[in-house]
């Protein structure tokens, strides 16, 4: 198992925490530290949010970032998407 942050706090609480159970790198998405099909499943978790909502983040980086996932994944590889923030009223999916 490894496990992606750019937020350095965040990455040294899960290194302490799952010790030698799990690797932990610091990396962007859109550029991972990882050769062309490395994983068979990449959970991708309470992360689209954050993309959307810092300066700079867009779509075109959602879709790097979903490029990079397809580059890491094996064939027949999954990618699970989880997050729980609920899209602003008024936006394309959160409109009544």
């Amino acid at each position: 198992m490894q496990t992606r942050d750019r937020r350095r706090p965040v990455a040294d609480h899960a290194a302490e925490t799952l010790g030698d159970r799990c690797e932990v790198r610091l990396a962007d998405a859109v550029e991972l530290p990882f050769n062309p099909m490395s994983f068979d499943v990449i959970l991708w978790s309470s992360v689209l949010h954050e993309v959307f909502s810092y300066p700079g983040h867009n779509r075109q980086r959602v879709h790097g970032v979903l490029r990079e996932f397809h580059r890491v994944l094996r064939p027949e590889g999954r990618l699970a998407i989880r997050d729980g923030v609920a899209p602003a009223a008024g936006t394309r999916s959160g409109s009544a």
